[in-house]
């Protein structure tokens, strides 16, 4: 299954119904400047620009619905930089891969 999400919009090209693994890549630009403080990695730079995460979810695309949301719970890192008012996801890819 590969899935394209923009926005609120979601595209579904092929969709089977095996158990799988979804490997996704988030598209977060970042609009101007900012520093964060980032779990324990403590404060971290983000510049202007373009960023790719590339992270997984087991059978549900709820957690890579979840980063699109501003106002959340900050659980993995990721969530310091999406939750930001400086940044805005452009759009996710999603490659779903059968359980090995």
């Amino acid at each position: 299954m590969l899935l394209l999400i923009s926005g609120i919009a979601l595209f579904i090209i092929s969709l089977t119904h095996k158990k799988s693994m979804v490997t996704y890549l988030l598209f977060v630009l970042v609009k101007e400047n900012f520093a964060s403080k980032v779990g324990r990695l403590g404060k971290i730079q983000f510049d202007r620009g373009l960023y790719v995460y590339v992270g997984s979810a087991k059978n549900s695309i709820k957690r890579v619905l979840r980063h699109f949301k501003k106002r959340k719970k900050v659980h993995w890192h990721i969530d310091y930089l999406t939750s930001n008012r400086k940044c805005e996801i452009l759009f996710a890819y999603l490659i779903e891969r059968d359980e090995e």
